[in-house]
C-alpha cells in the first residue's frame, strides 16, 4: 500500500500517522533516531508491508498484473490498492477524503523536521500538488505511474498500469475489499491494544 492507505491505518493518531509516513522513507539510522511514537508508526509501516506482502488475496492481485508488470507487479498493487481506498472510501470513513487529506499534510507539516532532507522537497510537493485525493483520479493516477516509471531502475509498463486496473477492475476492487478491512482490523490492534 502506498502513501493513503498507511496514513489511514494509523487510526488518526498524529504521531504514529507521521511514523507510518516516514517508513519508506528513513533508513535503520534514521528509524532508531525518531521519538519512541514515531517510531512506533515506522514499526507499524513495516506491519502493514509484511501483513500485505503476506496475504492469500494480494498475492492473487500480483498474479493477475505479473504478465504486465513481471517484478514490478506488487509495486502496481501497491499504488492501486491507495487507488482502491480513495474509490471505496465511503466505506472505510465518515469523513470526507479532502477533510482526511488536509489532516494528514497538517501532521506531515508540523513533524517536517523528521523528514530526511533528501525527500524533503518530494514530500512538500505532494502537499503542495494534493496527491493523497489524487489516488481515485484515473489521470492523476497515470501520473503517478509515470513518476515510478522515470525511478524505476529496470525495463517497466508503468505507463500502462491505468490499461491494466481498468481490464481487471472488478476483480481487483472485490479482493480489496475482502483485503481491506483485516488490515484495519490489524492495524487498529496494534495502535490501540
Amino acid at each position: 500500500m502506498n502513501y493513503l492507505a498507511h496514513i489511514f491505518l494509523s487510526h488518526k493518531q498524529p504521531e504514529i500517522a507521521m511514523g507510518n509516513f516516514l517508513g519508506d522513507l528513513i533508513t535503520n539510522k534514521e528509524y532508531q533516531q525518531l521519538p519512541i511514537n514515531l517510531r512506533k508508526g515506522a514499526e507499524l509501516h513495516r506491519k502493514i508491508d509484511y501483513f500485505t506482502d503476506n496475504h492469500a488475496i494480494v498475492d492473487k492481485a500480483v498474479e493477475i498484473l505479473h504478465p504486465y508488470h513481471h517484478k514490478y507487479a506488487p509495486v502496481v498493487i501497491d499504488i492501486f490498492y491507495d487507488y482502491f481506498l480513495s474509490y471505496n472510501w465511503h466505506l472505510y470513513s465518515n469523513e470526507s477524503l479532502d477533510d482526511f487529506s488536509q489532516w494528514a499534510y497538517d501532521v506531515i507539516e508540523e513533524y517536517q523536521d523528521y523528514i530526511p532532507k533528501k525527500h524533503f522537497a518530494k514530500v512538500m510537493k505532494m502537499i503542495e500538488h494534493n496527491w493523497l485525493t489524487h489516488y481515485g483520479n484515473l489521470e492523476q493516477l497515470h501520473h503517478t505511474f509515470l513518476r515510478v516509471k522515470q525511478r524505476a531502475k529496470f525495463p517497466n509498463s508503468f505507463e500502462l498500469s491505468t490499461q491494466h486496473l481498468e481490464k481487471h477492475i472488478n476483480i481487483l476492487n472485490e479482493g480489496f475489499n475482502r483485503f481491506f478491512p483485516e488490515v484495519i482490523e490489524m492495524s487498529q490492534e496494534f495502535v490501540h491494544p
